[in-house]
């Protein structure tokens, strides 16, 4: 008897398929757009233009149908990306830059801003690539006012 030589084969193509779409359906399990406060324009359409009676939804599908899937194409292409940029600047400033300027650190920082300033924008679009596909929480903005009274502070300590 004779073994076969390589690894063991899975039936190729329909492997390859049934692979890709497991990870379809695991990807679509956590999608952005299941989510009414991600599709503004489709959600609106939905409060404002679709019939309560079911003769009117029939009546207005041929109309409705294409309206909608141009909305939601809208929401998922514009509108939901556009969201997410303020989140994804955020968290990429926060891990990338988060422990930048501390006192008794410059020799490190300035070791270091080669490489986060190389990493600053791949972190930034895969960050936001995650954030447009899967529902990723906000991130919290910083408190303006300790922005304010921070300035001055770092002002005497440089002094």
């Amino acid at each position: 008897m004779r073994l076969p030589a390589g690894p063991p084969r899975f039936g190729g193509r329909r492997w390859a398929g049934a692979a890709a779409g497991m990870m379809t359906l695991l990807m679509l399990s956590g999608c952005a757009l299941r989510h009414e406060s991600n599709r503004p324009l489709t959600h609106r359409l939905s409060e404002r233009v679709i019939p309560g009676s079911v003769g009117g939804r029939i009546a207005a599908a041929p109309v409705l149908l294409p309206l909608g899937a141009a909305t939601l194409a809208i929401d998922a292409a514009v509108i939901h990306p556009s969201q997410e940029l303020g989140n994804a600047r955020r968290q990429t400033e926060g891990v990338c830059w988060g422990s930048f300027g501390r006192p008794g650190r410059y020799v490190t920082d300035c070791a270091s801003l080669p490489v986060r300033a190389v990493l600053t924008p791949v972190y930034f679009v895969v960050n936001w690539g995650a954030r447009i596909v899967g529902d990723l929480p906000p991130v919290a903005p910083p408190p303006a006012e300790d922005v304010f009274h921070e300035f001055p502070a770092q002002l005497d300590r440089m002094r």
